[in-house]
């Protein structure tokens, strides 16, 4: 009996992890107040624009890495639909269009667009939602940053 039922939930899983499965995120799933355990902050606001706070360079930009321990920063962002052939293995990207940056940024990174990661829980593409972002150098090696929403 325990067999049975286990097989049962191995294929309702099947079902729902299958091709196409995947849940696509929306904007509104994007929209609010996202934090890392370490402080790092970003708010996406639902007119496009996003305000970010304590941003470890290293996983936003490669350029940045020895000139600031952290960076603020305000700008535009925007969510990428993968196309059919790579939603179920790879997460939707939400460009960010940094425009001003903090005063401890030197002035010739005062500038620049990034991209950051919405992936679902697992299996991969269901929410609960987390945007992520890779290391720079490092997007197979599991250095990740990871943003949850607040409540």
């Amino acid at each position: 009996m325990l067999q049975g039922a286990c097989i049962g939930v191995v294929l309702s899983l099947l079902l729902l992890c299958g091709c196409g499965g995947a849940v696509i995120p929306s904007s509104s799933d994007v929209v609010g107040q996202w934090s890392t355990k370490d402080g790092a902050s970003i708010h996406f606001k639902e007119d496009g624009t996003f305000e970010a706070q304590a941003l470890p360079p290293s996983y936003f930009s490669s350029f940045m890495v020895d000139d600031v321990n952290r960076f603020d920063g305000t700008g535009i962002w925007s969510l990428e639909h993968l196309d059919e052939s790579e939603r179920d293995y790879r997460p939707w990207e939400i460009t960010l269009n940094f425009q001003v940056l903090s005063p401890n940024v030197p002035e010739r990174f005062k500038s620049f667009t990034t991209n950051v990661y919405v992936a679902g829980s697992f299996p991969m593409g269901f929410p609960p939602w987390q945007v992520v972002s890779w290391e720079y150098g490092d997007m197979d090696g599991g250095g990740m940053l990871v943003f949850t929403r607040k409540q």
